[in-house]
């Protein structure tokens, strides 16, 4: 049986990876307060991981986690670590979605005041 880890199947299990290494500093970066992330210019980095991480998490995190759901049937030897990492990347996803949705609703429909 000829094996179908094409050249388009590693880019996807590439994408699941590389998000899901970003999701730990993201975590770091949010529950680190602000005066320890002025005062080194090693949490300057890694703040600006965190907002970048949490960006890319946020606009690709689903999307990519769909498609690697999707394709991860038809590969052979990653199908098992896809399919985790792309579960992780759609968690990952709809939590940061959760996050700007709830304090919209809290302002919108129960009157709080930023």
């Amino acid at each position: 049986m000829k094996e179908n880890n094409t050249v388009f199947y590693k880019i996807i299990f590439g994408l699941d990876l590389a998000i899901c290494l970003v999701i730990p500093f993201v975590v770091w970066w949010s529950n680190t307060p602000t005066n320890i992330l002025n005062s080194n210019s090693l949490f300057k980095l890694l703040e600006i991981i965190g907002i970048g991480g949490s960006c890319i998490i946020l606009l690709v995190g689903i999307p990519v986690g769909i498609i690697g759901i999707i394709k991860a049937k038809r590969m052979i030897k990653l199908r098992k670590t896809t399919f985790v990492l792309s579960i992780i990347n759609l968690a990952a996803g709809s939590i940061e979605i959760l996050m700007l949705f709830v304090p919209f609703c809290a302002v919108v429909f129960g009157g709080v005041s930023v």
